[in-house]
């Protein structure tokens, strides 16, 4: 049999050595010139893969001083050598990786990950320790898909230690933002990390009024994140303006309508002065913006507890709240409204003078036109600017007939 002979799953000699912890064998496996190091078997792996996974590190020194094995491989995963040991949290194999090889420690991974933004994800603090040593490490680079530096990751993922250990640096930019426009200080509220947030804040110079390219204030992201805890601590000890908008014009009741965090509205509502009846750029109430983002919980609480004008009009159309329910196509937000008497269910919007009923014929939608005929009080025949009823708006299609004997039926 050939020394080279393939065995099962495509294995070499090679191979099952490696897998083994055969070191004598392979030795004298490397000295045969019939045999290639760097061939795969039926899965992709190499001897050297496989030496990676089961940690043999006499095995890795070995084949890295003695074979044309190329450390920089990415693998199906998206993976390098170097990766794979970082996130293992394999210590001793990154430290051989770096000292026998020519890897370049800032090689990202498929998803644009270094090994550093690896380590800090996982909170190797001696894995990260033993990278920043390295001359060549790029303690600022981004992450290219979403922008992220080591910092943002470390404080995404709650790793205050590693927070430290960076900042003890004096070449790490700690306001550099990712493609968010989101700040250490954004990426630690919205992940919710406290810890992180109060110890930045109190020894370090960064800025507690910066915003993100959507224009929130770290009292925006507490909200959309849904952290009560942290937009309290926030409006306790920092200056950041209650009542500051995005650029949006959404105000922090917007936010918490939007993100469906009725505990933070509640809260807000009862210990700010912020204005329920404010309206963002678009002229969207609160209401508009729990019908718009689907909170049905929301809207009810909202039409129970506050005074809001439930026929108020925005800017885009001048549509109501019911307007707005009937072109998302939301049934159950448009019943909820429809059985409030004090919703005017043939208020008309601004560009056609269009009634709920005009909108949902136009969007071709039976089950919603059957839902507000449903109301009794509803015109079926009012007309629009442009003299049309809601039958004649529409154009012939299959399904007119339907439409025509609802409304004959009302």
């Amino acid at each position: 049999m050939s020394i080279a002979t393939f065995l099962q799953d495509g294995d070499t000699l090679l191979h099952s050595a490696v897998r083994g912890g055969h070191l004598s064998i392979l030795q004298w496996l490397l000295e045969r010139t019939e045999i290639n190091p760097n061939s795969v078997n039926k899965h992709g792996n190499t001897p050297f893969d496989i030496a990676a996974e089961k940690d043999r590190l006499k095995i890795l020194k070995l084949l890295l001083e003695r074979t044309s094995i190329d450390p920089k491989k990415v693998y199906k995963d998206g993976n390098t050598v170097l990766h794979k040991a970082v996130r293992s949290g394999k210590l001793e194999m990154v430290k051989l990786l770096l000292k026998t090889s020519n890897l370049d420690p800032n090689q990202e991974n498929k998803y644009g990950d270094t090994p550093l933004h690896a380590a800090a994800k996982g909170g190797f603090i001696n894995i990260v320790k033993l990278l920043l040593e390295r001359a060549d490490i790029d303690p600022n680079k981004k992450n290219r898909y979403n922008g992220n530096t080591t910092l943002h990751v470390a404080a995404e993922n709650g790793n205050l230690d590693i927070v430290q250990l960076l900042l003890e640096r004096t070449d790490i930019d700690l306001n550099k933002e990712n493609k968010d426009g989101d700040t250490l200080l954004q990426s630690a509220v919205r992940c919710g990390h406290l810890n992180i947030l109060k110890w930045l804040l109190e020894t370090t110079k960064i800025d507690p009024n910066s915003l993100n390219k959507d224009g929130d204030t770290l009292l925006h992201s507490a909200v959309r994140s849904g952290h009560l805890n942290i937009l309290k601590w926030l409006l306790e000890t920092t200056k950041i303006d209650p009542n500051s908008l995005n650029k949006d014009g959404d105000t922090l009741l917007h936010s918490a309508v939007r993100s469906g965090h009725l505990n933070i509205l509640q809260w807000l509502l009862e210990r700010t002065k912020i204005d329920p009846n404010s309206k963002n750029k678009d002229g969207d109430t609160l209401l508009h913006s729990a019908v718009r983002s689907g909170h049905l919980n929301i809207l009810q609480w909202l039409l129970e507890r506050t005074k809001i004008d439930p026929n108020s009009v925005n800017k885009i159309n001048d549509d109501t709240p019911l307007h707005t329910a009937v072109r998302s196509g939301n049934l159950n937000m448009v019943q909820f409204l429809l059985e409030r008497r004090d919703i005017d269910p043939d208020k008309v919007d601004k560009i056609n003078g269009d009634t709920p009923l005009h909108t949902a014929v136009k969007d071709q939608n039976l089950k919603m036109v059957q839902l507000l005929l449903e109301r009794k009080d509803i015109d079926p025949v009012k007309v629009n600017k442009h003299n049309k009823t809601p039958i004649d708006v529409f154009e012939a299609r299959d399904w007119i007939l339907e439409i025509d004997n609802q409304i004959k039926k009302q």
